[in-house]
This record gives C-alpha cells, sequence and structure tokens, in this order.
C-alpha cells in the first residue's frame, strides 16, 4: 500500500509539474502572439475589419513589412473580420480560408485571447516530404484602439470595441521539445527522489522494526533471567521443571532437583560489602554452570539461594551423587578481589516421584532437605519424612510427646519429654524447624 501511495504521489508531482510547465509555455506564446498582432492591426483601419471586409495592397504591404522582423518562428498571421472573412494572410495573398467558428466568437465575445497547441502538416501526408511541427495557434482580439483608426468619421465604433481578430501561429517546435524534456527530467528527479525516500523510509522502518524486535526479546529474556548472574530466575525455573515433570511422566523417568544457599552469606556482605557478595554470587552461578551437564538447569531462586534441576536422573542414589559432585566445587577458594575466601554450602536434594508428585511439591521437599543439611551440618541431605512438619511421622513425633488427641486435646505437654516434635505451622526460618518441647506448651495460632 506505501509503495502504491508513493507512486501516485509521484505521478501527481509529475503531472502537476506538466500542466505548470505547460501553462507557462502557452503564457509566453500568448504574450509574443499578442505583439504580432498589435505590430500587424497597427497600420490596418478599423473600417477594414468592420466595413470593407478587405485590405488594399498598400495595407497588405505595411502588414508583412511590421511582422517581417519576429523571423522564422513566426509561422503564418491571419486576420480575420468579426463576420470570418478572411483579410490577410501571410502565406499566399489573395488565398481564402475558414476560421475556426467557436474560437472566434469565444474571442470576439470575452476580449481575451486563445491559445491552443496544433499540429502543423507541411505537405501531402502521402508522400515521404510531409512534416509534423507542433505549432502555438493564437486567436488574438483586434480592439479599434489596436488599429490605425476608423476612416468613417461618422461610425459609431469606440476604441475599446472588438472588431475582429488576429490568428497568429507561431511554430512550438522547440517549446514543445523543452517542455518534454523538462517533463522528462522532472520524472527522473521525483522518481529518483520517490526512491531514495521509499528506501530511506524502508530502512528506518526495517531498523526500527529490529531494534523493538530486540528490545521486547530482551525484555522477555531479562523477564526469564536473573539480572545479575545471568542465569535463568525462579519463573523460567517453574517452566523448565513443569516440562520435565511432564516428559518424566510420558517417558516414566526420574526428576531430580537440588537446593543450595552459601553458608554465613549474610556474615560475607555485612563485612566486606555487597560488591564483593554480588561478585561472590557471579563466581558461584559460573563454576555451577560449568561443571554440570548440558540438560541440567542452574537457575538461581533470590539472594544466596540456587537450584539445580536434574531432568533425568536414574535414582536417588545419583542424585545425591550430583550433589556431592556440586559441593565439592566450593572446596577450591573463591577470589574476591586480592581476598580468598573458602565458603561452604548446604545442598538439598528431591525427586519425583520419589518424595513428590508436582512441581509445587517437588521444590518444598528440596528446600526441606537443604535446611536438613545446614541444621544437621551434614552438607548434603536427600529429603526425609522425619524432616518433614506437615509429614505423618511428624504429626505422630508431636502427638506422642503432647499427649495431644481428639478425646484430651487439652492435655498439656511433659515436661520430661525428650523428642523434638515438629511443629506443623509454616516454617518462617531454619531455626524455626528445631523446637525442643521439653517445658514448652504449643500456641493454638
Amino acid at each position: 500500500m506505501s509503495v502504491l501511495a508513493m507512486a501516485a504521489l509521484g505521478v501527481a508531482l509529475v503531472w502537476v509539474t506538466s500542466s505548470v510547465m505547460t501553462t507557462q509555455a502557452l503564457r509566453d506564446g500568448t504574450t509574443m502572439a499578442t505583439a504580432v498582432s498589435s505590430y500587424a492591426t497597427a497600420s490596418v483601419p478599423a473600417d477594414a475589419f468592420a466595413v470593407t471586409g478587405a485590405l488594399t495592397g498598400e495595407q497588405t504591404d505595411a502588414v508583412e513589412r511590421a511582422i517581417a522582423g519576429f523571423g522564422d518562428r513566426l509561422v503564418e498571421v491571419r486576420l480575420w473580420s468579426a463576420d470570418g472573412v478572411l483579410l490577410f494572410s501571410s502565406v499566399e495573398r489573395g488565398s481564402t480560408g475558414f476560421p475556426d467558428g467557436d474560437r472566434l466568437d469565444k474571442v470576439m465575445t470575452s476580449g481575451t485571447p486563445d491559445a491552443r497547441v496544433l499540429v502543423d502538416v507541411s505537405g501531402e501526408r502521402t508522400t515521404a516530404r510531409a512534416t509534423e511541427r507542433d505549432v502555438l495557434d493564437v486567436y488574438s482580439p483586434v480592439q479599434v484602439s489596436d488599429t490605425a483608426g476608423l476612416l468613417d468619421p461618422g461610425s459609431t465604433l469606440v476604441p475599446d470595441d472588438v472588431v475582429g481578430a488576429a490568428e497568429i501561429l507561431l511554430d512550438h517546435t522547440a517549446s514543445s521539445a523543452a517542455l518534454a524534456e523538462a517533463v522528462r527530467t522532472v520524472t527522473l528527479v521525483t522518481a529518483g527522489g520517490l526512491v531514495a525516500l521509499f528506501l530511506l523510509l524502508f530502512r528506518t522502518v526495517m531498523t526500527t522494526s529490529r531494534r523493538l524486535q530486540s528490545t521486547a526479546l530482551e525484555n522477555a529474556r531479562l523477564a526469564l533471567l536473573d539480572s545479575l548472574t545471568g542465569l535463568p530466575n525462579r519463573r523460567l525455573l517453574a517452566d523448565r521443571m513443569r516440562r520435565a515433570i511432564l516428559d518424566a511422566s510420558r517417558d516414566e523417568t526420574r526428576v531430580g532437583l537440588m537446593l543450595l544457599d552459601i553458608d554465613r552469606f549474610k556474615d560475607i556482605n555485612d563485612s566486606l560489602g555487597h560488591d564483593r557478595g554480588d561478585e561472590l554470587l557471579e563466581q558461584v552461578a559460573a563454576r555451577l554452570r560449568n561443571a554440570l551437564r548440558h540438560e541440567d538447569v542452574v537457575a538461581r531462586l533470590g539472594g544466596d539461594e540456587f537450584a539445580i534441576l536434574l531432568p533425568d536422573v536414574r535414582s536417588v542414589a545419583n542424585a545425591e551423587r550430583l550433589a556431592q559432585r556440586v559441593r565439592h566445587l566450593f572446596v577450591p577458594p573463591f577470589t574476591l578481589g586480592e581476598i580468598p575466601l573458602h565458603v561452604d554450602t548446604s545442598v538439598g536434594v528431591a525427586c519425583l516421584p520419589d518424595h513428590a508428585d508436582d512441581a509445587s511439591s517437588l521444590m518444598r521437599t528440596a528446600d526441606i532437605a537443604m535446611y536438613a543439611a545446614k541444621n544437621h551440618r551434614k552438607g548434603v541431605a536427600v529429603y526425609s519424612p522425619d524432616e518433614d512438619d506437615s509429614s505423618p511421622p511428624a504429626w505422630c513425633s508431636w502427638a506422642t510427646c503432647t499427649g495431644h488427641s481428639r478425646r484430651n486435646p487439652a492435655r498439656r505437654p511433659s515436661s520430661s519429654c525428650t523428642t523434638s516434635p515438629r511443629w506443623p505451622w509454616p516454617r518462617v526460618g531454619p531455626s524455626a524447624s528445631r523446637r525442643s518441647c521439653a517445658g514448652v506448651t504449643p500456641r493454638a495460632g
């Protein structure tokens, strides 16, 4: 559509330019024809147009002498009376002819010239000698004031009365050729300009489109990646987990998930500064990314917490061995500026369908395993229902310790109980998962 619009614009520009130039050429020719008419009629009395309808030999010679100075561009001069009688022709004396009646009447009525471009044929059309050329045919009104005056003193004509017309034929070949050349030049310049404009607009549009696409892709990428480490974020990890679980369900395979965080990372931030803490996170991300399989997904969940998705793991034992290998990545010190820093990590491992049946429960069980590894200082821990506050064994342990039952819900716990019941409410932090029930009465809410 834009190409058609620009083509239409180009055609309109060429047409307008051609029309303006053609009009100007006709105006210039009309001006010259008016000058020729004034010279030709200056020696002719007005009575010849209005009364006698003929010129004497002396008057004819005077007209020829008057127009002789206009050169070869003047093709012919004809003088017409108001009745359409040919008074004079510069081509052949005594020739007769008929004017263009409509144009003569128009000039006599309006008092303004009428110009048209015609094709003049010299010689016989059927012979090879016949030639054609463009001529500008101008009918110019002749007023009494343009003539030699009135011979009849009793005439009622006034100076502004139109008594006849002068038909001036000018060679228009050079003007037509110049006009055609100018139109061709304007056409080429307009076409070239429009093509250049189209290419410029096309390039601008394509550049802008590519920039917008690149920006959209970058925004989409940033929405799925962690801004600090470049690892997948929680949102992208959830999507990869969903796909991996669907594939595992179809192929009857196993999906593993490791959650890990950096021990005492807050102390590192507080002592060395957040810039060093960010640098440590970037180095941890690089080690994790370079040490695992291509199909494994390493993600940063936030803060110092990372996740590793194992889309296809053979067994829970294999997942645990991979977790041990991940933990060994932290043995070499991390260099923060010029400071070698030894850090440790706690890794929790959970597998589907062994420990969970969907993505949410897989994330939860891996999180429980990670806090178990941290609390027990084991480094690596596989999910166990005994560490799960909401598992049936934990409920049984809590009920046994407190003596809580449906029959006696108000019974208080014994102070001699030394077991570690699991509190059924949501855990706030790692320290909240370990409470001694000795001498402690759990609150109801």
